[in-house]
């Protein structure tokens, strides 16, 4: 039987508050960030990285809810392509407040420096965090087309990798997919993975909405479901 998106309720296992999962000033970090050669930059939300917040548990900063900071998505990747291209460079752009506030030019501020970067490879991992009454109140596929455009500004060759929600909120994903199709590319579906507990960092963290984070196992899905793109882009 085929999975039917529309009757998934895994969105709503992501109860951790999309603000303030960074300081202000620390929105972008870097890998290698002096590299000369190919040009990464990870957007994504706390799946991407999440800063140290004690009251909900989460100690570390990198992506939730990873065991350590090279079990997370992000350095699974980056130390592949590192193999490969031992002077790649990554930008980590956390745009969680971009998904509450995609239709506000002003939240781009906040990311001037990612632009800078001028990335060869985007790759972007958002949409988790987007309220379905912000989603039906504005125009959440002109908001990705905006975002893409001023993240690959500098570089407007860039090329682009989707991925639709680790959780499912099925008008998103579907908005996602439609931008996707637009640049001529198809989003790497996570969905299952949000619906798989394995998948997930379950028993490890107490408060909830970390532990449905992806776990191990979870990041290590993500990474594989990008490098299958991402590794004849190297």
């Amino acid at each position: 039987m085929a999975f039917d998106r529309s009757k998934s309720t895994a969105d709503k296992a992501n109860t951790v508050d999309a603000k303030n999962q960074l300081d202000v000033s620390n929105y972008i970090s870097f890998i290698n960030k002096d590299g000369c050669g190919v040009r990464i930059m990870y957007a994504g939300n706390s799946i991407t990285r999440h800063g140290v917040n004690e009251s909900i548990g989460w100690p570390n900063d990198f992506g939730m809810a990873a065991s350590s900071i090279d079990k997370d998505y992000v350095h699974i990747l980056s130390k592949r392509v590192l193999e490969k291209d031992e002077n790649a460079a990554f930008c980590i752009a956390q745009c969680a407040a971009w998904e509450r506030a995609f239709w506000d030019d002003a939240v781009y501020d906040k990311f001037f420096v990612a632009k800078n970067f001028a990335p060869d490879i985007l790759i972007y991992r958002l949409g988790e965090n987007v309220l379905l009454e912000d989603f039906n109140a504005h125009d959440f596929k002109e908001g990705i087309r905006h975002l893409l455009k001023y993240l690959t500004s500098e570089n407007p060759d860039a090329k682009i990798i989707f991925t639709t929600n680790f959780w499912i909120k099925e008008p998103v994903d579907n908005a996602l997919i439609e931008v996707a199709a637009e640049y001529g590319k198809k989003a790497h579906d996570l969905g299952l993975l949000g619906e798989n507990p394995e998948m997930k960092a379950i028993g490890l963290f107490e408060h909830s909405g970390v532990a449905a984070h992806p776990g191990d196992k979870g990041m290590e899905a993500i990474a594989d479901a990008i490098w299958e793109e991402l590794k004849d882009m190297i």
